[in-house]
This record gives structure tokens, C-alpha cells and sequence, in this order.
């Protein structure tokens, strides 16, 4: 992406609203996380956060810019507001926005009781179950070590 300086009125020129909810729908870059992203002084920046800093002001040090609408497209100034990572978490929470459930129960997990078994009884190294499983070696040392997928039920 290249970088320019960006005014706040080449950022009105990058979103279009959304009818029914109010959301300002960012249609520029995306991040692999699916948030607008742009830049700022040459440097890349999620487009939320631009939102915040061309309707609000500055983003005081160590302060997220969070969604009230939980649309990662979404700069509408009116559906952000300023927390802590901890606040961030808590609204997640609230929400049902976070992992629900533990081992098999958790939708996103990729790995099942039975994988965990194999991988803690396999002679294999972490990198080849890491790559046989589509997972980080992380997540095989924390089976090893049952730091997930506790031994004595798995869930």
C-alpha cells in the first residue's frame, strides 16, 4: 500500500453509508482482519482509528478505538468509542463475540480429542504436527504439555 498524507476529506471519499444501520461501510483497503485500513503521515493505520482522529481528536496512549455496531467496516464516529484492551474484551464478552466453549466445543478450535491424543502419543517433532494439523508449534507444545486439551476429557 503506499502511503500518502490523507485529509479528512479524502477519508469522507472512502466510505459509503449503510441505509438501515448507520454504519459509514469503509470501501478502501482491508486488513487480513477485515478492518478499512488507510494511512496517516506515511504510516498505515486501521481506518477506525483515522474516524476517531479526524471527528474526535487524539487516541490517548494505550486507548483502542472500539465498535459499538461490532462492523469491522464500519468509521461511523458515532458507533466508536474509546476503551482499554480490557474494555474491549469485556464488550466482546457481552456480546458473544468471544470463543465459546472449550476443545471441541470451541468452533474455531482445529484440532480434536482424538488429534490431541495422537499428537501426545506421536514420536513426531512439533513442526511436523504443526504442519500435519494446520496449527503453530505453540499449540502442539501446549497439548505436550497439557496446557490444552487437558488430559481426562479434553472439553
Amino acid at each position: 500500500m503506499i502511503c500518502d498524507l490523507i485529509s479528512k476529506e479524502a477519508f469522507d471519499q472512502k466510505w459509503t453509508p449503510e441505509p438501515f444501520s448507520g454504519c459509514w461501510l469503509w470501501t478502501r483497503g482491508i486488513t487480513g482482519g477485515g478492518y478499512g485500513t488507510s494511512c496517516l503521515n506515511g504510516n498505515p493505520i486501521v481506518a477506525h482509528r483515522l474516524s476517531w482522529i479526524f471527528y474526535r481528536g487524539d487516541i490517548p496512549a494505550g486507548m483502542f478505538v472500539c465498535h459499538k455496531c461490532d462492523i469491522k467496516l464500519c468509521v461511523n464516529p458515532d458507533h466508536l468509542f474509546l476503551g482499554t484492551q480490557s474494555d474491549n474484551m469485556l464488550d466482546a464478552s457481552r456480546k458473544k463475540r468471544l470463543p465459546r466453549g472449550k476443545g471441541e466445543l470451541n468452533g474455531q478450535s482445529k484440532l480434536s480429542w482424538v488429534k490431541a491424543q495422537f499428537i501426545r502419543s506421536s514420536k513426531q517433532t512439533n513442526t511436523e504436527l504443526a504442519r500435519k494439523f494446520g496449527v503453530d508449534r505453540k499449540t502442539i507444545r501446549c497439548v505436550r504439555n497439557n496446557t490444552t486439551w487437558v488430559a481426562g476429557g479434553g472439553k
